[in-house]
């Protein structure tokens, strides 16, 4: 028989071993708690009508149950195709899934007369609704139009016999300091399957959950740790005591891997000393990784998760490798600061002094001396910077723009001039000019250093050589070669580290 679900609202009855409850379930399209036939096709849902055919069947729906109100039916239906609109005889309601037994119901609500759905009922009195006992099924008779179903609602009320399986659930004593709650205690029926669940553990102070427990019972048991749940099943007889029990919380164990040093946290959840390695000639410390699962014997650009040395918290037992990084020069030029300024929207934490817009065509220069200005560069202690521009004049050539690099006090520390020989409408050509002196750049500086028109700008970028870092990971430069846990650690590359 077909599993079906049942949504109850328990009433409370005193009246022998009876207990009533109420019923009402829709069984929507697509559903697996009832079953579809005789359909011309599934993905819209419509019923032929050259055939009567037994289309809906919600099996067991009435097992064990005394009817004890009327059984109303709501069919969600539309229209599909042409024919006549369907009468109050087009459905009829059957007591098994051969629809060989037709159910005396009155029709109610509306029948549908085109493809929007309406709701129809067919009410079942209690006297006809004696003739149920197990199954409910729905019929469609041939002749009008073709049908869509959607979804079926059922609703009665009913008294069952009282449940004569029961399991007796008690609640466990737990660690001291440690608590739980169940959702069910007491004598529970249990002629279907019984599920108890745990909620709102909480573990004594340094201590985490373990694993919930039963006794009492051993057989017919189910305990499911992630959901926390204890399941019976049905007809189980017996007393069950639930529990929960806790486990000491870890303390993490960090092994260095150059020197097979270990730290292990005090108590969970404290942290970790990392110390820091010596350089080495052409070497830098960086710090301790786990990105690694083996020593990384060669170069890489490929850059690590690095863990720097000092306090650190670890979250599992840990190997970590030291990471040593070279930087070399070459590589593409890095981007410091500006940009484009097509539409006269000016560059990012760039100052101005006496400059306009060109819509369209950047920021204009109309007058000596207006310049633009970057932003404070000398943190990153430049001593040599290329600006790459886009310039036009507006009207005739030979305007000249100055771009100078400025060290802290705001004196030059070099510079070039550049007169723009292009339209300020197209200004396809970028300049590039190198600024390089001995004094650290703070600032670079672009202006108009004489005018003959004005000068529009369109772009302005500048630039820090490029260059690539390298990372390695190699025991201390100043541990004797030997031997590691036990095997030759990095032979290779130890010849080319000094201390």
């Amino acid at each position: 028989m077909k599993k079906f679900f049942l949504f109850l609202t328990l009433l409370t009855l005193s009246v022998g071993q009876m207990w009533g409850a109420s019923f009402s379930t829709t069984y929507s399209y697509g559903g697996t708690d009832w079953t579809r036939s005789g359909f011309s096709d599934e993905s819209t849902f419509y019923k032929s009508s050259s055939s009567n055919d037994c289309v809906a069947t919600i099996a067991g729906i009435f097992t064990n149950k005394t009817i004890t109100s009327s059984v109303v039916i709501t069919l969600n239906v539309a229209c599909y195709g042409n024919g006549s609109n369907p009468t109050s005889s087009k459905f009829g309601i059957y007591n098994s899934s051969a629809c060989t037994s037709q159910v005396t119901a009155t029709q109610g609500g509306t029948l549908p007369s085109s493809s929007t759905y309406t709701n129809t009922t067919y009410t079942i009195t209690q006297t006809n609704a004696a003739n149920f006992s197990n199954d409910l099924a729905i019929k469609v008779a041939s002749g009008t139009k073709l049908i869509r179903l959607k979804s079926i609602k059922v609703e009665f009320s009913y008294t069952a016999a009282s449940c004569d399986k029961k399991v007796t659930i008690t609640k466990g004593t737990p660690e001291s300091g440690g608590s739980f709650n169940l959702d069910k205690t007491g004598a529970q029926d249990c002629c279907s399957a019984l599920t108890v669940t745990v909620s709102n553990i909480t573990a004594p102070s340094g201590k985490q959950f373990s694993a919930i427990t039963q006794s009492g019972i051993n057989s017919g048991v189910t305990i499911d740790q992630n959901a926390k749940t204890v399941t019976y099943t049905a007809n189980t007889n017996g007393s069950s005591s639930i529990n929960v029990t806790f486990v000491d919380l870890p303390k993490y164990t960090v092994t260095l891997m150059d020197d097979n040093d270990t730290r292990t946290q005090a108590s969970y959840g404290a942290a970790v000393s990392l110390p820091s390695r010596a350089g080495c000639t052409g070497y830098t410390f960086a710090g301790w990784t786990k990105t690694w699962t083996s020593a990384q014997g060669s170069w890489t650009t490929t850059a690590p998760t690095i863990i720097k040395a000092g306090s650190y918290t670890p979250t599992e037992d840990e190997n970590l490798y030291p990471v040593y990084t070279k930087t070399e020069s070459g590589g593409d030029p890095v981007s410091v600061s500006g940009g484009n300024m097509d539409n006269g929207v000016g560059l990012t934490g760039w100052s101005t002094s006496g400059t306009g817009t060109y819509s369209g065509n950047g920021v204009k220069f109309d007058g000596a001396n207006d310049y633009i200005q970057s932003p404070d560069l000398s943190s990153n202690n430049y001593t040599a910077l290329t600006v790459k521009l886009k310039a036009g004049y507006n009207g005739s050539s030979g305007s000249i723009l100055t771009i100078a690099s400025l060290n802290a006090s705001g004196n030059v520390i070099d510079s070039e001039d550049f007169t723009p020989n292009q339209s300020y409408t197209s200004q396809s050509t970028v300049k590039s000019i190198d600024l390089s002196g001995s004094d650290v750049i703070k600032y670079i500086r672009v202006t108009m250093k004489s005018k003959t028109s004005n000068l529009g700008m369109k772009y302005c970028e500048v630039f820090a050589a490029g260059s690539t870092t390298s990372y390695i990971s190699v025991p201390n430069c100043c541990t004797p070669l030997g031997s590691i846990n036990g095997s030759f650690f990095w032979p290779t590359l130890f010849s080319y580290l000094t201390c």
